[in-house]
């Protein structure tokens, strides 16, 4: 037996989960904060439900800029593995919060999901 759970449900999780670590400012070269966020996401995907598989899948979405804001963007799916269905979609965009020489010397981060 299949065990579901509403979207919404899954989203006030996640955001519950991560709102710490989307309220401050991050320094470092190698992206460590993304790589917290997501892995604080793959927790509270697994702390949903014993019999659900929910995984979140991620994607480079690159580096964009306009009217001066800077930010990389990854693309996030997250996917009932039991299915192969997606139950929701979103970005984490990492925004550039350092100086105009240096965008990504220190970054905030948001992520929305839809």
């Amino acid at each position: 037996m299949t065990t579901t759970v509403s979207k919404t449900k899954v989203k006030n999780h996640i955001y519950k989960a991560i709102a710490a670590m989307t309220s401050r400012i991050y320094k470092d070269n190698d992206w460590s904060g993304v790589s917290s966020v997501l892995a604080e996401i793959r927790l509270a995907l697994s702390r949903i439900s014993e019999r659900l598989n929910l995984q979140v899948s991620v994607v480079d979405g690159g580096y964009h800029q306009n009217d001066g804001a800077h930010w990389k963007e990854y693309q996030l799916a997250i996917i009932d593995t039991a299915t192969e269905k997606k139950i929701l979609a979103g970005n984490l965009n990492a925004h550039g919060a350092g100086t105009m020489e240096d965008p990504f010397a220190r970054y905030d981060m948001s992520v929305i999901l839809w």
